[in-house]
């Protein structure tokens, strides 16, 4: 199998183990799960500062309050990351460190903390990989209008992206738009796992938020400061070991499932066709 090289226009030679030489292996983190420093530099909430103090929402109650404590700790993270021989690290960023009323006035602090960050990564070598949203919806947008279930989100996400492409485009050269949209959108509006039961919506009511936030992708991308920037979304594949062979019913079952995963959350965010996309999936939902 032919590798494809990651930037448009660059040639990469490959070693003998079969990679490219400039392949980047790597690790990734969420903002909440290590930055800590949840009300530290004008920081305002998220959905997941108040949703982990729902009683029985965590194990004992734990939160990220602290966590791994990156937000005082990175010096020292990057050091171990360039120990351990990493050469790229995907971080996501905060949105409501940068916005903290998730629209308007952009905090200083936080932009200078992920300047800091991605400036420390670059020192050791390591490329630095720029998730916009990995989950952390401002708390102020999630109670003015209910979050990604309203269109009114594609504009304040569009602006939010374009803070972030003018703040870093000239350092970061791979961006993560949205970190595994088909989870957050299931676990946090269809099942209500991620935000609070009040949440719960149809499975309609689902692909709808779908839509909307693969318009907030598509929007996000006009401000990339360059063609040349390679961009993605981050998806959690749905497998179906449950449903073996021979059985042709699980075959079929195990079909029908993939389908309702391409038309409700790939077909959207990769090619903008939406017109299709409620009636494909509620037939492959039901048959």
């Amino acid at each position: 199998m032919e590798l494809k090289n990651p930037i448009p226009g660059h040639r990469a030679e490959k070693e003998e183990n079969g990679f490219p030489e400039d392949f980047l292996f790597g690790s990734a983190s969420a903002a909440y799960q290590v930055e800590g420093a949840y009300k530290e530099d004008g920081k305002g909430d998220s959905i997941w500062d108040n949703w982990v103090r729902m009683d029985g929402k965590t194990y004992q109650g734990t939160n990220g309050d602290v966590a791994a404590d990156h937000y005082h700790r990175f010096r020292e993270d990057v050091r171990l990351m360039k120990e351990m021989g990493l050469k790229a690290y995907r971080f996501s960023v905060s949105w409501a460190r940068i916005l903290p009323e998730g629209r308007g006035r952009i905090e200083k602090k936080g932009l200078d903390f992920y300047h800091q960050l991605i400036d420390e990564l670059l020192e050791h070598d390591i490329e630095p990989v720029l998730t916009i949203y990995h989950w952390e919806l401002p708390q102020t947008l999630q109670d003015e209008y209910g979050g990604w279930e309203s269109r009114r989100i594609i504009d304040d996400f569009t602006e939010y992206a374009k803070v972030l492409f003018e703040a870093f485009g000239k350092k970061v050269k791979y961006w993560i738009v949205l970190n595994e949209p088909n989870i957050f959108t299931q676990l946090g509006y269809l099942l209500a796992l991620h935000l609070d039961e009040q949440s719960v919506i149809t499975a309609t009511g689902n692909t709808q938020t779908q839509v909307r936030h693969a318009f907030s992708h598509a929007f996000g991308l006009e401000f990339l400061p360059n063609d040349d920037v390679p961009v993605a979304t981050i998806r959690h594949g749905k497998q179906h070991p449950e449903f073996r062979p021979p059985a042709l019913v699980h075959l079929h079952q195990a079909h029908q499932g993939y389908l309702f995963f391409v038309f409700c959350h790939l077909t959207p965010t990769q090619n903008g066709n939406t017109s299709r996309l409620s009636s494909s999936a509620k037939r492959a939902s039901k048959s």
